[in-house]
């Protein structure tokens, strides 16, 4: 089933929401690294709460980098319907699914080409410590 204006008009406010609220959550994140850092400063940490302080902040820059990848994955997606590209598959070029689309708005792949990508890239995606919740 293709898409229809309605359809587009639909995913691209989801879109344009997604993309407000990630910049939102990255702008929050960053402030609040600021804020840790400003009230740590001169703090003299013992072992533990130096490795808890380590792992609070790995765990906030994985945070942001996972935002950031949404973020540039819905640009993307908005890009795609402005040059009428939205819809179709990047890899094969086939109609994405309406389905899908409502699922994951900013997918960039149909099923199949989604998973062939998944398996040629996971190394690479584990190895740097990313989830494999890839979609372009």
């Amino acid at each position: 089933m293709a898409l229809n204006e309605t359809d587009i008009s639909t995913l691209k406010q989801r879109l344009t929401d997604r993309q407000r609220e990630l910049g939102e959550e990255v702008r929050g994140a960053h402030e609040a690294q600021e804020d840790q850092r400003d009230r740590m400063a001169g703090e003299v940490l013992d072992s533990g709460e130096s490795a808890e302080v380590g792992r609070r902040a790995d765990v906030g820059h994985a945070e942001a980098e996972r935002d950031v990848a949404e973020a540039l994955d819905v640009q993307q997606a908005l890009e795609r319907i402005e040059r009428g590209e939205y819809g179709d598959c990047t890899d094969c070029g086939m109609e994405i699914p309406v389905e899908r689309l409502r699922v994951q708005p900013a997918a960039a792949r149909c099923i199949d080409c989604q998973q062939a990508w998944e398996r040629t890239h996971a190394v690479t995606a584990t190895a740097a410590g990313h989830p494999l919740m890839q979609n372009r």
